[in-house]
């Protein structure tokens, strides 16, 4: 993903790039051959009235999956809350110190959904800039060392900048892993 971010941010910069332009543009470049070539990569298929419907199609199916995702979320939050609940009764403790708990996992729920909307803020404004920044710069560079040690400076943060949200989303939910936490404890605890 981190690639993506890059490559398509420093699009203009990648194309006037002496280093690239040969590659891309030139007699024997990538969009040449794709000219050339009548295959299913044809640019004329973008021209193409059912290319709509297809965008369309695809639109709909991540707008499906997005809205999945938050309600499977939801479900998953509140089967979560009844599995803890019915733990804290079990281990025999009282209504006050199960109120208790239940009061501590909200608070670092909600603590860590403050503190990721604060990092979402300086990732948008501050690191995200930057991190373009620097890999346009070593775009412009390429041929030289300091280009490549700026654009592994713009990857690395990109790279952290983007695991700190998936950190955040951890702490959010509670789980060691966002996706089969269950089976990763349970695999530490009974080493099935």
């Amino acid at each position: 993903m981190t690639i993506i971010i890059l490559a398509v941010a420093n699009w203009p910069a990648i194309t006037h790039n002496p280093f690239l332009y040969d590659y891309l543009f030139g007699q024997y470049g990538v969009t040449s051959i794709l000219n050339q070539s009548n295959s299913l990569l044809d640019p004329a298929i973008f021209e193409q009235a059912y290319t709509y419907y297809i965008a369309l199609a695809l639109i709909a199916v991540l707008t499906g999956i997005a809205v999945y995702i938050v309600l499977q979320s939801f479900s998953r939050g509140v089967e979560d809350a009844r599995e803890a609940l019915s733990e804290i009764e079990e281990a025999g403790s009282s209504r006050r110190s199960v109120e208790a708990e239940i009061g501590v996992r909200w608070a670092v729920r909600t603590a860590s959904i403050v503190l990721w909307a604060v990092y979402l803020v300086f990732f948008t404004n501050a690191l995200l800039p930057f991190c373009l920044l620097t890999t346009r710069q070593g775009t412009a560079a390429l041929n030289q060392a300091n280009g490549w040690a700026f654009e592994l400076l713009g990857f690395m943060l990109l790279w952290l900048g983007l695991h700190q949200h998936v950190i955040f989303a951890r702490l959010t939910l509670l789980r060691p892993r966002i996706f089969g936490g269950g089976r990763a404890i349970n695999n530490v605890l009974y080493g099935n």
